[in-house]
């Protein structure tokens, strides 16, 4: 943005998810950065690069060895976002989830799937900034199950481990939202190019 556009004023806004359609409807917002879901006809969007979801742990956490074990990754508290957690079915269910609550996507579970349908993952913190979670993670037992390149930010400076989850975990695929009306604007264009740029650019970083 400084070198593009050096005085354009930016704001980023946290995840909403039951006010973010309206938003982008009204015009209050340009653009929306969710993972894939079936978009509605008024609403365009563009693929950005995917990522994998990694396990976050301290460095010298009391249980984790040198490979997190799958008791480990269901009986070890965790720390989700809250955007990506419905409250009232947490509180329901004794604060914790399944998998597929857990990941907020379905979840197929393919030859093992019978082994993981029962099992609960306790939450033991819910963050209002995926870009808080290291931290939580840092200063207590807790795991956490995050973007691999958010992890890679991250990992080195707070002492934390990034591990390999116990299970196979569907990939993250992300998408560039915006509504029809702004399709043609070119100054909207020239943003969401900018946008598109930056995101393929990172499938080369480590």
């Amino acid at each position: 943005m400084q070198e593009e556009g050096p005085r354009i004023a930016v704001e980023l806004r946290a995840p909403n998810p039951e006010l973010t359609r309206a938003w982008l409807d009204s015009g209050e917002v340009d653009f929306r950065l969710a993972w894939i879901h079936d978009p509605r006809p008024e609403s365009r969007f563009a693929r950005l690069p995917e990522d994998r979801l990694v396990c976050l742990v301290r460095e010298g956490h009391p249980i984790v060895g040198e490979r997190l074990r799958l008791d480990d990754f269901f009986e070890l508290p965790h720390v989700r976002p809250a955007a990506a957690v419905k409250t009232r079915s947490l509180q329901a269910d004794g604060g914790t989830l399944s998998l597929e609550q857990y990941l907020g996507v379905s979840y197929r579970m393919r030859d093992k799937g019978a082994r993981y349908a029962s099992r609960r993952i306790r939450i033991a913190m819910l963050a209002q900034s995926m870009l808080t979670i290291p931290d939580l993670v840092a200063g207590s037992d807790a795991i956490a199950t995050i973007p691999e390149r958010l992890a890679r930010g991250v990992g080195d400076h707070l002492s934390l481990r990034i591990m390999r989850p116990p299970i196979a975990l569907p990939p993250l695929r992300g998408a560039l939202y915006w509504h029809e009306r702004s399709n043609a604007d070119p100054r909207h264009r020239w943003f969401r190019r900018l946008l598109l740029d930056v995101a393929r650019g990172l499938t080369n970083c480590p």
